[in-house]
């Protein structure tokens, strides 16, 4: 049985089970030329009859006018920025308060071995100016 005979027969059967249902006697002949006469109705939700095709999606924005999260966190957002560049305005420049040597980092970071190198630098002039003293007043003993 091929398909076309199938659909046939479902047709028929569907004439006779309408029929029964409605109270009347009907060909099946008569039934498959109702059938053919009816045409298909579209139900206009996935279809738009002015362009004969289907809806590709949303004609307007469905949060449209309303208030939604992202406004909202839009707009505190502009705010903030808003805020932040007026204090930055009329905040303290940092540029002027840097000192007018291109070394002042440099001098800062090597401030510790300077510092060390002072205390070695005391001690061994300490240590020559002693061994001087031992040496004039020897001089001085034995002469």
């Amino acid at each position: 049985m091929s398909l076309s005979a199938q659909a046939e027969s479902r047709k028929e059967k569907l004439a006779r089970m309408r029929a029964l249902r409605e109270g009347k006697k009907v060909d099946p002949v008569e039934a498959e030329v109702a059938t053919r006469e009816e045409k298909p109705t579209f139900k206009e939700r996935n279809f738009d009859l002015e362009t004969e095709s289907t809806k590709l999606g949303y004609d307007a924005n469905p949060t449209e006018g309303q208030e939604t999260v992202e406004l909202l966190g839009a707009e505190e957002e502009a705010r903030t920025i808003q805020e932040l560049m007026e204090k930055n305005q009329s905040a303290v420049d940092y540029l002027k308060l840097q000192p007018k040597r291109a070394n002042w980092d440099l001098k800062r970071d090597l401030q510790e071995d300077l510092d060390q190198l002072d205390r070695e630098t005391d001690q061994a002039i300490d240590v020559l100016v002693r061994e001087r003293i031992r040496k004039a007043t020897g001089e001085e003993t034995e002469g």
